[in-house]
């Protein structure tokens, strides 16, 4: 007897053949051995559900680490030390504090400004050095002089860099008070606001640092039509006898200074004003476009390719609104920073597709050789690939790609001690999910914090590696028996990191696993005088002791 239905696969297709059908009962009867034969798929009950409508809790608006890390910035100055005073009074004449000076800016275009080169090098560079005792030469010294580069010797001089710094800041504010006063916005003025706010923010004295980082943001919308109609000369190529070299840097220094800026001013309205609308500053990058690299910029490949790493940087920023302006990339935008700044209970599934459908589609974007993994997501990355990856901004690009991951599933993952992960699925949007997710982009970032730790510590953001660390402390307690020994080791590694950063300004000891090039790259480093770190790196370290005493007494 021929069965009523066959199935074969022939030439890579199916075939589906049956018996003749001459009758709706034959049909029928078709339709009812076809019914007993295949076995349902099961689904979950969310599968039917209408993900549009469907909502997500928020377990976590905010860890514990990052309620402290804001009141680092929010909480009363007056219970702050006092900022560093500086006896240290020079003449602009000296030339032996003009060469030191020099060494520091120098410092700012190679070390500092490495990861963001967002002065236009061939242009600022020159002038600067030409003069360092300018608004901004001072400016720019003076946040060097406050942060933790380890590239700068100054052992030699019978001050610290602190003393330096004060002084420098003291300076270019007097510089600054005169400018404001008597001339027009200017470029330089937005450059030294900007150095000048993160003087005060390194200073933990946050109320001079939102005054100068708002007075920055309302220059640089001003300063907006000065340089929009250069911009487009630029992104669309037209050679113009009006559009100078010098005009195009310009243009281009403003508009990575307008998103540095942009930056400072959401995280800063986060932190103090969390149910703030974000949609002024988020329709502010309408028209903008990404920075571009100038041609005075590719006559040094090197150089170029870390323009080229901080336009994807600058996009990877702007998610999920960095396609063209829409009302709907506007309201993910403004959900994502609510996210982010722990204001919300409940987040629709929709809002979370899509804003990682645009982290995945970032990712699918970028060159090959700047990626690190196969896919975009849950890949557990290789540490041989990692390292063999010598581009620090290829490595930094990588792990705020993967941060961006955590901020956003941190805040609604299952807890880790009484999760089951055994059958998560990433397809049905859940805590399990998410902490999945959590899991991986944890170690993918401790992996590349290693490799950027090698080539260039100075690059690493400290206070997103405690972050990191708090989180692999509750991953130890999943069930799952991959997750947890990852998150271990990972803890292990991202420890050993904080506990060589417990000693600033020194010469960074031997750590394991690392490279045996990392300790030969050290012993050509002179660090600068040593001295009590400024406010902020100092308020970290406490952090670190506190929280993570029993850990560090572990791997130590």
């Amino acid at each position: 007897m021929r069965p009523l239905l066959s199935i074969t696969s022939c030439h890579q297709r199916l075939r589906l053949e049956t018996a003749p059908l001459h009758s709706m009962a034959d049909m029928i009867a078709l339709l009812e051995h076809v019914s007993r034969s295949l076995s349902p798929i099961m689904r979950t009950p969310r599968y039917f559900s209408d993900r549009s409508k469907g909502v997500l809790h928020i377990t976590q608006q905010i860890s514990q680490v990052e309620q402290t890390l804001r009141r680092f910035f929010t909480r009363d100055s007056a219970v702050l030390p006092s900022p560093p005073t500086s006896p240290l009074d020079f003449v602009d004449e000296d030339c032996f504090i003009s060469q030191i000076k020099r060494r520091f800016i120098n410092a700012y275009f190679t070390c500092g400004c490495y990861i963001q080169p967002i002065l236009v090098r061939p242009y600022f560079l020159p002038l600067l050095l030409d003069n360092p005792h300018s608004m901004l030469s001072n400016a720019i010294v003076a946040i060097v002089a406050f942060g933790i580069c380890n590239h700068i010797s100054i052992i030699d001089l019978p001050i610290n860099r602190k003393m330096l710094g004060a002084a420098c800041m003291e300076k270019a504010f007097n510089q600054l008070r005169d400018a404001l006063f008597d001339q027009e916005p200017e470029l330089e003025t937005l450059a030294t606001l900007r150095c000048l706010a993160g003087c005060h923010l390194l200073l933990l004295k946050s109320d001079d640092a939102r005054k100068f980082t708002s007075l920055a943001w309302r220059m640089a919308l001003q300063l907006k039509d000065t340089y929009l109609g250069t911009m487009k000369h630029i992104e669309r190529d037209h050679s113009s006898l009006h559009i100078t070299t010098d005009m195009k840097a310009r243009a281009e220094s403003w508009r990575r200074l307008f998103y540095d800026i942009r930056y400072i001013e959401l995280n800063l309205c986060m932190m103090y004003e969390g149910e703030a609308d974000f949609s002024s500053l988020v329709l502010s990058a309408k028209h903008i476009g990404c920075p571009v690299v100038l041609d005075i910029e590719q006559t040094d490949p090197a150089y170029s390719r870390k323009v080229e790493a901080y336009r994807y940087l600058i996009a990877l920023s702007m998610l999920p609104g960095a396609s063209p302006a829409s009302e709907w990339t506007t309201r993910e935008e403004i959900v994502g920073y609510r996210l982010y700044a722990g204001v919300v209970d409940t987040v629709s599934c929709a809002d979370i597709e899509h804003i990682e459908g645009h982290l995945v589609d970032f990712w699918m974007r970028l060159p090959r050789d700047y990626v690190l993994a196969d896919v975009a997501l849950m890949e557990v990355l290789d540490m041989d690939r990692v390292r063999q990856c010598s581009n620090p901004d290829v490595l930094y690009l990588n792990e705020m790609y993967y941060l961006y991951w955590i901020l956003l599933e941190m805040r609604f993952m299952a807890s880790p001690s009484t999760a089951d992960l055994s059958t998560t699925s990433l397809g049905r949007y859940d805590g399990e999910r998410a902490l999945l997710i959590v899991s991986v982009c944890c170690d993918a970032l401790v992996k590349i914090a290693l490799a950027l730790y090698e080539i260039m510590p100075c690059a690493l953001d400290i206070h997103w590696l405690v972050l990191i660390a708090d989180l692999l402390v509750k991953l130890k307690d999943v069930a799952d028996h991959d997750v947890k020994s990852r998150a271990q080791q990972n803890l292990q590694w991202t420890l050993s990191i904080l506990s060589n950063f417990m000693m600033p300004f020194q010469q960074y000891p031997s750590m394991m696993p690392l490279h045996q090039q990392y300790q030969q790259q050290q012993q050509q480093y002179h660090p600068s005088s040593p001295g009590v770190p400024v406010a902020f790196y100092n308020e970290i370290q406490r952090l670190i002791s506190v929280y993570f005493s029993k850990q560090m007494t572990q791997i130590g």
